[in-house]
């Protein structure tokens, strides 16, 4: 399988049923912690967008947009650098489409207590 970055929102969740369809890989599946340090030499939390030694397919999803800037990892859990979604996507070549796992609002209330 080609690994894949995927840009989501900090407040949702990559939905794999999703990520298989756009990938055209229905064995897609998050790395491990160790698989992901090994392909990008970074640790989870700290994975930036940009600036890995090599290529790697990026899909970004679209919420991103709605906000007028966004923080993305800079290489340390600790560091994140601001930047708004639209140049992200093309700094990072990243292809838009949606990756979040849909929300139901009867979901989201019974979370919420109510």
């Amino acid at each position: 399988l080609e690994p894949v970055l995927c840009l989501v929102s900090g407040v949702n969740r990559v939905d794999m049923a999703r990520l298989a369809a756009v990938t055209a890989e229905p064995a897609i599946r998050r790395a491990t912690a160790r698989e992901a340090n090994d392909l990008t030499g970074f640790t989870i939390g700290g994975i930036p967008p940009i600036g890995h030694s090599r290529p790697l397919r990026v899909i970004m999803d679209p919420d991103l947009g709605r906000y007028e800037t966004v923080w993305a990892a800079a290489g340390l859990p600790t560091a994140v650098f601001p930047v708004p979604p639209a140049t992200l996507r093309m700094l990072s070549n990243a292809e838009v489409t949606p990756l979040a796992e849909v929300v139901r609002h009867a979901d989201l209330e019974a979370a919420l207590g109510g």
